[in-house]
């Protein structure tokens, strides 16, 4: 097991799963509650918008970071790269598609 992080409080339950080709160790522990932050008194309001991602009360804004025009872009050069190649049986297109993609990456 490759433990990133100390396991703290007392373990309650453990789990073994697989996804894909690697196995994880989930484990659920107890702990005792959490003592709250001092009051600052300090209040603020924040809105999530769609210009910009967020705007607090104090007048600050922090822009969108447009992941999904990004995302977009990769898709649409992943998906012409994969038009290159012929048409082929169900069980060639994985292989296909692996290098289609592998070609964007080098871009």
């Amino acid at each position: 097991v490759n433990q990133h992080r100390p396991v703290v409080g007392k373990v309650k339950t453990v789990s073994v799963k697989r996804e894909g080709k690697r196995w994880y160790v989930v484990l659920t522990a107890e702990q005792a509650a959490p003592e709250p932050l001092a009051a600052t008194g300090s209040v603020v309001g924040i809105d999530m918008g769609i210009a910009n991602f967020l705007a607090d009360s104090n007048g600050e804004f922090v822009p969108n970071p447009r992941h999904g025009r990004k995302a977009a872009a990769k898709l649409e050069a992943a998906q012409q790269a994969l038009a290159r190649f012929p048409r082929a049986r169900r069980d060639k297109r994985t292989a296909n598609h692996r290098r289609a993609v592998q070609r964007v990456a080098d871009l």
